[in-house]
């Protein structure tokens, strides 16, 4: 009789934990839910997925109260999960939830993006700050992490990304001698672990800077356990940024954390993540220049379906405030010889006389050969006036004088247009996919000079071509350094505006 009450004690306190469990999956779910409704999230359906196979396997359990087992509580993956959002609630602007990242082979093979991930693959918690800072979120407190660390069996829940895979050479003495054999510290798995994610952010490098990687111990107290702490002293060494609760410090969240980290690898967290050069593509400067930039119109003062569609962008959304944004700040502008030999032809052709204005602003240096060859009007220049860059420029703060450079591609850009090496799976399709090379076809050779001596000089390029940083990833070229804008072409000779003071025509 004594032994019955026991068991239905034991199984109620079973349904109770199954029960707050099940309180706080749901919890964490609606919060989920407002913030993806407030402000949408990329990968946060990665945490609301798992989150809600948990409800849904808690709430079975909850049905039929007599079939739960210890086993079941053990095994819920709910204590990882609800770290990670306790970690998003502790962080900047996240820009992506439990990604996964490419490890580079390290021979330098080349490999698709898809070959990498399949091959190897780290899975990064929190993308935060415009891709500055990698988040990894460690769900295990003191105790767990301790004994994980002396490869001993540890039942009080676990979660299933955060498994390091320590062997069980490990003794912990239940004493207070925390030392570890020197020989034996150093080889942690965790220290391994730290090297790979540090290897790992070298080769996803954000306009030639590496991220901030941290390890969020997410319940574990600072200096609560001196061999812990001892391990939290070599990650920060090693160049970790570490996470620990603080009482002493209550208001201290893992951004306060990571903030001087970041100020020391990119400088400021409001300034522009772009290399102070920067490399402007020839779709870049047409924006700079084009009429339609400068002097928006409506969709019937415009001929051309392609450049109606941009105007009616215009009007929902302006360029200028965009190219000024990113090219503010004292930036230097550079252009390749093979893109201004493009933009060249293209100004000879297309341009009207206001956007041949601006073109020569950019490149003065065509204003003297000009002049050199004219052989007729030797009136003097009249003076500048305060108005006409009022008139030329409008809103945008005119840019600075655009410098020439040779072309000169890094290899990484031109093993792009390689064939790739057959192998027995690829044998005899390399020549049917993207023309036989590595990108997609419509990268051409003119791409790899842009984009490729930029990378050989680690200058962030600008351009309109959206589709060029997707292809370039998928192509596995990690880590490159491209901010795109809307495009607007060269339009003076196609607008039909009646003059109304803004002086087009």
């Amino acid at each position: 009789m004594e032994d019955e009450v026991v068991d239905e004690v034991y199984q109620q306190d079973l349904v109770s934990s199954v029960e707050k469990l099940y309180e706080r999956c749901q919890y964490i779910l609606n919060d989920c839910s407002t913030r993806q409704e407030t402000r949408p999230l990329d990968g946060m359906y990665r945490l609301v997925q798992p989150l809600t196979s948990e409800c849904l396997f808690l709430e079975k359990l909850l049905k039929n109260p007599s079939t739960i087992k210890r086993k079941y509580i053990q095994s819920t993956n709910l204590s990882y999960l609800e770290a990670v959002h306790d970690a998003v609630t502790m962080v900047g602007p996240i820009n992506d939830i439990m990604r996964s990242v490419a490890v580079p082979h390290k021979n330098d093979q080349w490999m698709a993006l898809s070959t990498m991930l399949r091959q190897h693959s780290l899975k990064v918690d929190l993308v935060a700050e415009e891709e500055r800072v990698w988040i990894k979120v460690i769900a295990r407190n003191t105790k767990a992490f301790r004994h994980e660390m002396a490869g001993l069996e540890w039942d009080n829940g676990s979660d299933d990304d955060d498994d390091f895979g320590y062997d069980d050479h490990f003794s912990d003495d239940d004493d207070d001698d925390d030392s570890v054999p020197a020989c034996t510290f150093d080889e942690l798995p965790i220290f391994k672990k730290a090297r790979t994610y540090l290897e790992c952010a070298q080769s996803h490098h954000v306009h030639y800077k590496v991220p901030v990687v941290v390890f969020a111990f997410m319940r574990i107290h600072y200096d609560q356990d001196p061999f812990v702490q001892r391990i939290m002293d070599r990650l920060e060494d090693m160049g970790i940024c570490v996470y620990l609760q603080n009482h002493q410090q209550e208001g201290t969240s893992i951004r306060t954390r990571y903030l001087p980290a970041i100020q020391e690898a990119f400088g400021s967290t409001n300034g522009s993540l772009t290399t102070p050069m920067l490399n402007l593509d020839v779709s870049t400067v047409l924006a700079l220049v084009s009429q339609l930039s400068h002097y928006g119109c409506s969709v019937d003062e415009i001929e051309g379906e392609a450049l109606q569609t941009q105007a009616s962008q215009e009007a929902c959304s302006p360029i200028l405030p965009i190219l000024d944004q990113i090219l503010c700040g004292g930036k230097q502008l550079y252009m390749v010889q093979s893109a201004f030999d493009r933009l060249k032809s293209i100004m000879d052709v297309v341009a009207g006389p206001t956007e041949i204005k601006r073109y020569l602003h950019l490149f003065p240096f065509l204003q003297t050969t000009t002049t050199t060859t004219a052989t007729t009007a030797t009136a003097p220049t009249p003076p500048k006036n305060d108005n006409d860059d009022v008139d030329l420029w409008t809103t945008l703060t005119p840019p600075p004088k655009i410098t020439i450079l040779p072309d000169e591609p890094s290899a990484r850009f031109q093993r792009l247009l390689e064939p790739p090496l057959a192998t027995p799976s690829t044998r005899g399709m390399t020549s049917k996919l993207n023309n036989g090379r590595k990108i997609r076809s419509r990268f051409s050779s003119f791409h790899a000079g842009i984009f490729g001596t930029a990378d050989t000089l680690h200058m962030t390029t600008i351009t309109a071509i959206q589709w060029m940083p997707a292809a370039l990833l998928e192509a596995g070229l990690l880590g490159s350094a491209i901010v795109t804008h809307p495009p607007r072409s060269l339009a003076e000779q196609k607008m039909h505006i009646k003059k109304n003071g803004s002086g087009v025509d």
